[in-house]
């Protein structure tokens, strides 16, 4: 039964992901997954002695949005937000599905490891939310994590990377790639294109991204190259002592994993004070609003990890090249 449930809010909260891309199918997706959710949701309940109810006996499907909507992160929580909210609105326009009201609420986590756990602690107590999409960040997910487990409510994890998530709990499904997926290809990137000397820098307040500069290490080391593993508080303005540091050093390139507004301004940065090194950004960083405040910059890239199998003919023809 679990697996059944998992694998319709897998259907309903993939297609929102590709509303927020522009995904022609995704809202039939998600109708036909968010309607079946709440049914077997409450079979579950069945199951387990207590009474049947669809989605807590409010007769709706409704999902709890939670993401950073404010501080350093609250792009991230933007784009998420509107996907979902993209394709449960347009299940309000038509009336539901099947006469199945569908709705949502939204719930600031400020990419904060305290906030997601009384989020959590305050959804646990709320028999009306059928499931949880977000959080964003692997901190705020391993917080909320023990909690949702211990309630049996479903997870759908948009971004963290972090292995120990799904591991903390059953009723947690991941969207992301794992944190070894992305810091091996940065890694191995760099390493074929001949780099062998340069720095990993990292949000050390988001777990997932610590794990990523370990993991990143272990790999570029054993490949042959050299780097240094340097963290910073996200949130951080002034990275010209930083920069100065590597100027002198003479590196080859910056591997970064941070928010927008920090990758933004280590690009920058670097670039006013000459620092000529390749700056490579992971996917934490890459938006259009990332895009948008480089623009002239260069020797700028993003590594990132697609599904080899992702219809997009664009992206299909870079494959097969």
């Amino acid at each position: 039964m679990r697996k059944k449930i998992f694998s319709i809010i897998l259907a309903a909260t993939m297609a929102m992901s590709l509303a927020a891309c522009g995904g022609g199918d995704s809202k039939e997706t998600a109708k036909e997954g968010a309607a079946t959710a709440a049914e077997t949701k409450g079979e579950a309940k069945e199951d387990d002695g207590t009474q049947a109810a669809s989605s807590g006996g409010t007769g709706a499907v409704k999902f709890a949005l939670v993401g950073p909507l404010t501080g350093n992160n609250a792009y991230a929580g933007e784009a998420m937000f509107n996907g979902a909210k993209m394709v449960i609105d347009a299940y309000k326009e038509a009336g539901g599905y099947n006469g199945t009201p569908v709705e949502y609420v939204e719930y600031d986590t400020k990419a904060d490891a305290n906030e997601g756990t009384m989020i959590a602690q305050k959804l646990v107590t709320d028999d009306s939310v059928t499931a949880i999409i977000g959080p964003w960040s692997s901190t705020v997910g391993l917080a909320m994590a023990p909690i949702i487990d211990d309630a049996g409510l479903i997870m759908y994890a948009t971004s963290p990377s972090h292995a120990d998530l799904t591991k903390s709990s059953e009723w947690i499904i991941r969207q992301t790639p794992l944190a070894a997926t992305l810091a091996y290809g940065c890694a191995d990137t760099l390493l074929e294109a001949g780099y062998t000397n340069g720095v990993y820098l990292y949000d050390n307040t988001n777990e997932g991204a610590t794990k990523g500069s370990e993991l990143f290490e272990e790999r570029f080391t054993k490949g042959g190259g050299t780097v240094t593993v340097e963290g910073y508080a996200a949130g951080t303005k002034d990275f010209t002592p930083l920069m100065t540091k590597y100027k002198s050093q003479g590196i080859e390139f910056i591997c970064m994993y941070g928010a927008t507004a920090d990758s933004v301004l280590i690009c920058t940065q670097a670039r006013d004070m000459d620092l000529d090194c390749l700056i490579q950004v992971n996917s934490m960083a890459l938006n259009d609003e990332f895009n948008e405040l480089i623009a002239g910059l260069e020797e700028i890239y993003c590594c990132d990890s697609y599904a080899a199998d992702y219809p997009d003919e664009a992206f299909q023809k870079f494959v097969s090249e």
